[in-house]
């Protein structure tokens, strides 16, 4: 994945555990003398130190037959000692009161912390909170002598609530472990998809919502109604072609790159014969662009509370495809074809069948051409991973079967760019219950006085991945993993498409509105999941993987 932007992009994160050491117990003795007619001083005793309980130490105590201590009985035998023994009772009453405190603090104050799902943060043993002082635990009254460090502040002056309310909460996953896996690899590839609604009604009530919630009240009603005719079948759909507007949009953090010849494919040559228009968005650009088309909503809301550019670019290339429509492309890819050769000759998945009204099904029998049928189509995204068999695929890949990120064409307004969309105001909200609990938790461990244990939880930041202590992560954020669970949650919802269905195409794939194209079409030469060279005549951009967002 490459993305183009101006972001302060954060490193990966580390965490290992903590360690803490404490000083052992010291051990009690007593300097022992053998009593006389007339003891010697304590300041001067012999050099024979005695520990209690020693049976030898009590044959030396003990006076001898006839000695002057052997009429006293018992406060004969103590009082030589008492110093001795008083020092040793006020030792012990004095252990036992600390101890008392000891494991009044670890239980009270210590305890609520034991539950900090934070990899490196250790509380106790193996993850069990252990009064006793250990190697590996460190207790809330021996505090390090380093001061403790700052919270860190995204987040903390915004409120999860001025996101989600008036939203329906996002739905949990249907339990997949009760089917059969779809796939070798088993229910955790099933699972891992964030589809949302189930059916195609709460699928148009939750996108409804969403655009009365968070658009401002002139978007609401055009919104409205283009989601609803691209909703609707039969004769009450109204669909529009994907190049309805010919706009070509790119976006950096400034213009520096318009001469490059990557982009100069795009602004010139085979698409601006086509009639294609070209347009580079900056920084400087699409934040007034976003603060005129959405100024006061709730969108615009979560442009600005966005922590880094990175998300802020792929925010915007969703913003883009809803309010304008057209072909959003990264700089670093390459125009192959014009664009009105992609999809073309698309085969129709299952031949129609299944998702095709009776009427259209017998066109498509006779010989009639899907676009001819169906009208040309409203989005065309490409496959950018199909992992097949790799049970490493997680390590590589936010999905098992991935949909490009970096080229999209699509009619603007569709449900697709506005479900991007939904997922990351859900997600933003999350980020923040996320730094508001993160923030406590760092509070509750300097106040404590676990300073270097409250500097390795701010090791994680908002921006880490799940794995690693975040809350969302870049992918899931508003990357590649919400706009594939974007388009599969579509063609779930209307056509009843599951993602092992997109497995092993080499060809374009109709369904309905939409035209999938095989890893070649925007992915060609990369080595993988049989992806054809660049000349290859299924293919259509090349992504050239610069990745400069990551030097920004």
């Amino acid at each position: 994945m490459s993305r183009t932007t101006s972001m302060d992009v954060h490193p990966d994160v580390r965490s290992s555990p903590m360690h803490a050491s404490f000083p052992s117990s010291p051990s009690t003795s007593l300097t022992a003398f053998s009593p006389s007619t007339s003891p010697p001083p304590l300041r001067n005793p012999p050099k024979l130190p005695i520990h209690v309980g020693d049976m030898a130490a009590e044959k030396v105590l003990a006076p001898s037959p006839g000695s002057p201590g052997t009429t006293r009985g018992l406060w004969g035998y103590w009082k030589p000692r008492r110093k001795m023994n008083l020092l040793l009772v006020m030792a012990l009453i004095s252990a036992g009161v600390l101890w008392s405190r000891w494991d009044h603090l670890g239980d009270v104050q210590a305890g609520s912390l034991t539950q900090l799902e934070h990899p490196g943060v250790v509380i106790g043993e193996n993850g069990v909170y252990n009064p006793m002082p250990t190697d590996t635990v460190r207790h809330p009254h021996r505090p390090d002598l380093t001061p403790p460090t700052p919270i860190q502040t995204w987040g903390l002056d915004l409120s999860a609530s001025h996101f989600l309310d008036g939203l329906t909460p996002w739905p949990e996953n249907p339990p997949y472990e009760d089917q059969p896996p779809l796939s070798a690899l088993g229910h955790v590839a099933d699972s891992v998809y964030n589809f949302g609604p189930s059916t195609l009604p709460e699928y148009f009530a939750q996108l409804s919502q969403f655009i009365d919630v968070a658009f401002p009240p002139s978007l609401t009603k055009p919104l409205r109604d283009r989601l609803a005719g691209y909703l609707h079948s039969g004769t009450d759909a109204k669909t529009e072609k994907w190049d309805v507007r010919k706009a070509i949009w790119q976006t950096d953090k400034d213009e520096s790159r318009v001469n490059e010849d990557s982009v100069k494919g795009w602004k010139q040559g085979l698409a601006k014969d086509e009639g294609w228009q070209w347009e580079m968005v900056p920084d400087r650009k699409a934040s007034k662009y976003v603060a005129k088309m959405l100024g006061g909503s709730r969108m615009e809301a979560v442009w600005n509370a966005l922590p880094s550019g990175i998300l802020r670019s792929d925010m915007l290339r969703y913003l883009l495809l809803v309010l304008e429509g057209g072909i959003y492309t990264d700089t670093d890819t390459i125009l192959l074809k014009s664009p009105s050769h992609w999809g073309q000759g698309a085969k129709l998945w299952r031949d129609g069948a299944g998702w095709l009204d009776g009427s259209s099904l017998e066109r498509i029998q006779v010989g009639d051409s899907p676009d001819d049928v169906l009208g040309p189509p409203s989005v065309i995204v490409g496959v950018e991973a199909d992992v097949g068999e790799r049970e490493d695929w997680h390590d590589w890949w936010a999905r098992p079967m991935q949909i490009v990120q970096w080229t999209i064409a699509s009619a603007p307004s569709h449900p697709i760019a506005l479900s991007a969309l939904l997922r990351i105001l859900h997600a933003t909200g999350r980020a923040v219950e996320w730094a508001h609990d993160h923030a406590s938790k760092v509070k509750a461990l300097n106040d404590l006085g676990r300073y270097s244990e409250s500097r390795k939880l701010l090791e994680t930041d908002v921006m880490a991945e799940p794995k690693q202590g975040g809350p969302v992560g870049v992918m899931d954020w508003t990357g590649p993993g919400v706009w594939t669970d974007a388009v599969l949650s579509y063609l779930r919802v209307k056509y009843g498409m599951a993602w092992v269905d997109l497995k092993g195409i080499q060809e374009p794939l109709r369904v309905g509105d939409i035209v999938i194209l095989p890893v070649t079409g925007f992915s060609p030469g990369v080595g993988n999941f049989g992806a054809q060279p660049a000349w290859h005549s299924q293919a259509m951009v090349e992504h050239k993987f610069r990745g400069s967002w990551k030097g920004d």
